[in-house]
């Protein structure tokens, strides 16, 4: 559920340009948190041993994303074991302020690409569903509520059958969240299939109290994955653990901040039994 999100991209940085046509106001579930003013996150990288990745923010004149390029070194992954390097552009399209797909091509120079997400919202501008690779064979997407405070209270994941007739539900996940707009736990709900019987697991999560990076940029966490993924990052602190109840499985993380209280470094702990199965780090830059 939390993947780590870190990706490195190389600084060729062609300049591209979202397509938008006022100053987004920003998806709203999540009690609307921020980070300090005048500041946004800009760059993200993690260098591990098998790869690294490096991700480079682009900004429209109102700080709203332009252009986010990500680049990814795998080392030794070619056909002959040589170095590969695979890089994405992620365009943002806004309508009406709002944020209503998501494009990524190969192509760091192109003004338009596929569509990998795309957002639905009620009459009253609130966010409805998110639809996912629409028009393909892996078509999926997820319907939210939100509850008191405008907060993500709960999540509908669909996708299509094996037979390709009909979108199917898949899981469903509820989110309880705490005074600060820091999400408390996530009750994952998985559908069988085969009979519609639910089996459930829970993720616990404790906080810093610091600003989250990834809440400096509006909009910025749902451009880096599916809700079931990012919905960590849309908490107003950072995360210092996250528990699977009732398994040996959690994370933990640490952190280096810089002068405004937004962190520098983050270092992942991925825990088994007790025992630490990966360590990984990731640096944070900032612009002003």
């Amino acid at each position: 559920m939390q993947k780590n999100i870190a990706t490195l991209a190389i600084l060729l940085l062609l300049y591209g340009c979202s397509k938008k046509d006022s100053t987004p106001s920003g998806i709203n579930i999540d009690g609307g948190t921020s980070g300090p003013s005048n500041t946004w996150l800009s760059t993200i990288s993690a260098p591990t041993q098998a790869d690294s990745t490096f991700t480079v923010i682009h900004f429209n004149s109102d700080h709203s994303v332009a252009q986010i390029i990500q680049t990814e070194y795998a080392f030794g992954a070619g056909y002959f074991g040589e170095d590969t390097t695979y890089i994405t552009a992620t365009l943002p399209v806004y309508q009406g302020g709002r944020l209503v797909s998501i494009e990524t091509t190969p192509d760091t120079t192109a003004a338009t690409g596929t569509v990998a997400a795309a957002f639905d919202y009620t009459t009253a501008g609130a966010l409805q569903r998110i639809r996912y690779n629409p028009g393909t064979s892996s078509y999926t997407y997820d319907s939210v509520t939100t509850g008191a405070g405008g907060l993500l209270s709960a999540s509908y994941h669909f996708a299509l059958n094996t037979a390709g007739t009909a979108m199917t539900e898949q899981y469903f996940e509820n989110y309880t969240w705490d005074g600060k707009k820091d999400l408390q736990s996530i009750l994952v709900n998985n559908i069988d299939p085969s009979n519609g019987s639910v089996s459930s697991l829970t993720v616990t999560y404790t906080y810093d109290g610091f600003y989250n990076p990834y809440k400096t940029v509006k909009d910025l966490p749902f451009m880096f994955g599916q809700l079931g993924d990012i919905v960590p990052l849309l908490s107003a602190s950072n995360p210092l653990g996250s528990t699977l109840v009732g398994y040996s499985s959690a994370n933990n993380y640490s952190y280096q901040y810089n002068p405004n209280n937004l962190p520098a470094s983050q270092n992942l702990q991925i825990l088994q039994s007790g025992s630490i199965k990966q360590s990984t780090f990731v640096y944070f830059k900032y612009t002003n």
